[in-house]
């Protein structure tokens, strides 16, 4: 019994008849098109820590990962009581992030920035959903209003959407995507809504508040 439908089929008959052009597609997708965005996603990440004495590491492009917080954040080095790191809402992983990211993925899910907690720095795991759990709702409606989703146990997640027709019009300009083309707004907007976190986050999670 043939285990897929038939637009499945349908699907397979035009790859493989045209699979010179699609192998073609994916390797020059994954050799130049994913490293030019991600290079440049990285330097609007990098350029709004160097703006605003961040620390973090912006590594998208070769590692997958990036994370970022604010300098009051760190303990010793790069250990920090909390952080933001790049998040993805997919189960699966099939997908290309740049695919997630801009809604055209084969899956549901978004992709974007999650806050995180150093559950040592709060003395073990159990001791931190127990302190979690007090988060007084002022705060939990602060952050939904800025965009934050609540993930539970402290952890907060906010979607960065890029849009697929400027992401194409940009490449089409400019064979690149530089850092300050309009396809980075969402991305900009993103981090200053991080910015704007932190005030309620230091509140939640400091002994007193702190001074942004």
């Amino acid at each position: 019994m043939n285990p897929h439908s038939d637009a499945e089929r349908q699907a397979g008959i035009l790859i493989l008849s045209q699979l010179k052009m699609f192998n073609e597609a994916v390797v020059y997708f994954e050799q130049h098109l994913s490293p030019a965005f991600w290079k440049s996603f990285d330097q609007c990440v990098e350029r709004f820590m160097k703006d605003n004495n961040w620390v973090g590491k912006a590594n998208y492009e070769h590692q997958d990962y990036c994370w970022l917080g604010h300098p009051a954040w760190v303990i010793e080095g790069v250990n920090c009581k909390y952080w933001f790191e790049n998040s993805s809402t997919v189960t699966d992983g099939n997908d290309y992030i740049l695919a997630v990211l801009t809604g055209t993925g084969t899956e549901q899910g978004q992709f974007g920035f999650e806050f995180k907690l150093n559950a040592g720095f709060f003395g073990g795991a159990r001791k931190l959903t127990s302190y979690t759990s007090t988060i007084q709702q002022q705060y939990r409606e602060q952050l939904r209003e800025l965009g934050l989703l609540d993930k539970g146990k402290g952890n907060y997640f906010l979607p960065v959407i890029i849009n697929p027709k400027l992401l194409t019009d940009c490449w089409k300009e400019y064979g690149e995507f530089p850092v300050e083309h309009e396809v980075f707004s969402p991305l900009r907007t993103a981090l200053e809504t991080l910015l704007q976190s932190t005030k309620v986050l230091n509140a939640i999670f400091s002994s007193e508040t702190q001074i942004i």
